[in-house]
């Protein structure tokens, strides 16, 4: 029995499918199964797919039925413990299944392990690097509020886990993965390797492109479902676009009454979590303390002078409410983080 079986559905994806098989075949662990799904490719994908000779690839081809059904599938027929997932369109690094099943096999309380990312253009002429790695508590919170996991294409997660959940939300058409990560985020923990794992092709047939605005409708679905379970406080899509642009440092900051409402949402949802013991007073601790320099880099992003002031005077409440430190004390951010 192999121990990772590599999931991967394909649908007219011949631009950029050998390069995607490739990175797999190429990487320098070896015990897996690469299960591939042409899901009714009506181009040369099923050719390129068969042009390979090497045992450990399952060809199966089918009918369309979508992604969502198309990964089920596979994740029913995987023989492997850990299962890790590849678009046809990316490029996985050479050492990415070796370092994944290496924090899975240290850990078995973590159910799912990600990676940093390299967006890049079509033809390579320029690419940016995204920097998602903190501690797993803090993954775990972020997720509650936007996908901070990240796509879809650089995960590993125990097979058994998601399939007692009941794999991926077959009524979900977009946003799925986000939805069985914050499934996955409570049954266990979440670790993103602080390494680029996955090299992550932006073009013009990107889901993330062309379906944006379900997607993103979907994605306030699923971080309002998950922060209602675990906590019991209703967030209203309003709301959620309001704790998005607080994390995201490309999104511009936000203005002193923002940080006002959303210094009162942290602090019910942190209330809930921690009263239906999902937190420890000191996870908690350490939560406010990484909250507290959020306030501080988004007052950094103001342009007047007030928010500025009352957004630092928010972050310097935050910091004084967390007098320990928690696990994490004060931790720092390098890089692009989103």
């Amino acid at each position: 029995m192999p121990k990772v079986s590599v999931i991967m559905s394909v649908y007219n994806s011949e631009r950029f499918l050998r390069q995607a098989i490739d990175s797999i075949l190429a990487q320098s662990f070896r015990d897996f199964e690469f299960i591939i799904i042409d899901d009714g490719s009506t181009d040369g994908s099923a050719a390129i797919i068969r042009s390979y000779d090497d045992a450990r690839i399952r060809i199966i081809t089918q009918d369309n039925v979508g992604l969502t059904k198309s990964l089920n599938k596979a994740m029913k027929m995987a023989a492997a413990e850990y299962l890790a997932r590849q678009d046809a369109d990316d490029i996985s690094e050479p050492g990415r299944l070796a370092k994944q099943v290496a924090v899975l096999d240290a850990d078995p309380a973590t159910v799912l392990v990600s990676g940093n990312l390299r967006y890049f253009s079509e033809a390579w002429s320029s690419a940016t690097e995204s920097n998602r790695a903190v501690p797993p508590l803090l993954v775990k919170w972020l997720l509650l509020f936007y996908n901070h996991v990240g796509g879809h294409s650089q995960v590993m997660f125990r097979r058994d886990v998601a399939v007692k959940l009941g794999g991926y939300d077959e009524g979900i058409r977009y946003s799925q993965d986000y939805d069985l990560w914050l499934r996955l985020a409570e049954a266990g923990g979440v670790t993103i390797v602080p390494e680029v794992l996955l090299n992550f092709r932006h073009h013009d047939a990107n889901l993330s492109k062309i379906a944006a605005e379900e997607q993103q409708r979907q994605s306030y679905l699923n971080s309002a479902g998950a922060i209602a379970r675990r906590s019991g406080v209703a967030v209203s899509p309003d709301d959620l676009r309001l704790l998005r642009k607080f994390w995201l440092k490309n999104s511009g900051g936000v203005s002193r009454a923002e940080a006002g409402r959303a210094d009162l949402l942290f602090r019910e949802i942190l209330d809930g979590l921690f009263l239906k013991g999902h937190l420890s007073a000191v996870e908690k601790d350490s939560i406010m303390k990484f909250t507290a320099l959020f306030f501080t880099f988004n007052a950094e992003m103001c342009s007047l002078p007030e928010d500025r002031e009352a957004l630092r005077q928010l972050g310097h409440k935050w910091e004084a409410e967390a007098p320990g430190g928690g696990l994490l004390a004060v931790h720092r951010l390098e890089g692009k983080f989103q």
